[in-house]
């Protein structure tokens, strides 16, 4: 009987070894953290690599900093946007489409969310299929970086 109970053991305790080397399912990965305090991050699980175009999309995600948070409000009055509910901003979601070759993207869609994780804004066709320059240093140059890796 101890040997059936032994053998027993030894076989849960390998196949929990072996579910916990496998790959993490970890499906937000952090690129780059800016001097303001905002992480980036990318949902792996989202890439879409396209060959022939040479193309990534993907969704990236920032999470505001105290100081994130007021220069992104600043920028909103600035550019005569509404900042209803905004005090509460934790995060901006986006879905991007990067031309690995080039220094170029485009975005598909934002979202503003708030700490409860309600929407407080919600934009598709961005960009209109129009690219934009990737600035070198930026956020975006990161994660152009770590996304189009071959």
């Amino acid at each position: 009987m101890k040997k059936w109970t032994l053998v027993f053991s030894l076989c849960v305790l390998f196949l929990f070894l072996l579910t916990g080397c496998e790959k993490g399912s970890k499906q937000w990965v952090e690129y780059k953290t800016d001097p303001d305090g905002n992480v980036y991050s990318y949902d792996q699980k989202s890439l879409k690599k396209d060959a022939a175009q040479n193309t990534v999309e993907v969704w990236g995600k920032e999470k505001y900093s105290d100081t994130g948070r007021t220069v992104e409000l600043q920028s909103r009055i600035k550019d005569g946007l509404s900042v209803d509910r905004y005090e509460n901003l934790a995060e901006k979601v986006c879905l991007y489409v990067i031309d690995c070759k080039g220094q170029k993207m485009k975005i598909l869609s934002i979202n503003h969310y708030d700490k409860d994780g309600k929407v407080l804004l919600t934009t598709a066709n961005v960009g209109e299929e129009k690219l934009f320059d990737i600035p070198p240093g930026s956020a975006a140059d990161a994660l152009k970086s770590a996304v189009c890796l071959p």
